[in-house]
Order: structure tokens, then sequence, then C-alpha cells
């Protein structure tokens, strides 16, 4: 399963990765390195998992 980023996502992770870095980037690279790949896998474990197409619509009240 192909995993698609959105910019703002990747944006966000890439800033995580660049304040981790500040202090240790090898902890950072680790890090970013991780969330990618455990996304990956969880994603395709799950595929229905964060879509939106997939929720129920909402109740009218």
């Amino acid at each position: 399963m192909l995993v698609s980023w959105t910019l703002p996502a990747l944006r966000d992770l890439e800033a995580v990765g660049d304040f981790v870095a500040e202090h240790n980037p090898a902890a950072a690279h680790e890090l970013v390195g991780d969330i990618l790949d455990r996304t990956q896998r969880l994603l395709s474990d799950n595929p229905e998992a964060g879509r939106r197409d997939a929720l129920p619509e909402p109740a009218n009240w």
C-alpha cells in the first residue's frame, strides 16, 4: 500500500526532526525514519485507518 503524505504533514514531520536534531541529530534521523516506517506498517495492516471517507456521517441534531 502506498501512503500519501500531505504537504502540511511532511512539513510538521520535518519540523519535529529539526527540533530533535538541535540536540541529537542521530536520534532525529531515527525518529523520523521510525515514524515513516510505523505509519506505513500501520496503514498497510489497517488500510481504512484515518480515512475520512471511511467514517460514518455525523448525526443531524
